[in-house]
């Protein structure tokens, strides 16, 4: 997938976007919540897993709806099912896999309201509010708006766990 323009001045809330092989729906965004944070909902297949990546200006939560999903802080596995919360602070490497026999669905918080534009400019308008055909990462993009938003993607999950 490759990002398309989207202005992430006016209110994204309520709008759902295909973002890394998911289903992204914006729940709370900059203009909606006064830049205080970000919220989005996703359902994410199984195997599902971003590369291993540090926030350095946002903390990050998530809770789970729906779902098994493995999350890797600093190393250390955190095993969630539905009703978990796991809080993964800034400066701290993490990552997470959708394990199990279904897909997950999460609401993931983050401290910064401004980080949902990484979401928003690697995503695209999501065709029907289901999951993506499958598609390759753009990781030239994704290493391009890390930097912009002042994260740092690491590599692959597999390189950093046990």
């Amino acid at each position: 997938m490759s990002g398309h323009a989207i202005n992430t001045q006016q209110s994204q809330v309520g709008k759902d976007f295909w973002y890394l092989g998911t289903l992204m729906t914006v729940k709370a965004d900059a203009v909606s919540t006064n830049n205080s944070f970000g919220m989005v909902e996703y359902l994410v297949p199984v195997g599902f897993e971003p590369p291993y990546h540090i926030h350095h200006e946002e903390d990050e939560s998530f809770y789970i709806l729906e779902g098994e999903v493995d999350f890797f802080l600093d190393g250390q596995k955190i095993e969630a099912k539905a009703g978990a919360f796991v809080f993964l602070p800034k400066g701290i490497a993490h990552g997470l896999r959708v394990v199990g026999s279904k897909p997950a669905r999460l609401l993931n918080f983050f401290s910064r309201a401004e980080f949902l534009g990484m979401f928003l400019e690697m995503a695209e308008p999501a065709l029907r509010k289901e999951l993506p055909p499958p598609a390759p990462i753009d990781i030239p993009r994704l290493l391009e708006l890390s930097e912009k938003y002042n994260a740092v993607t690491l590599g692959p999950l597999d390189q950093f766990i046990k």
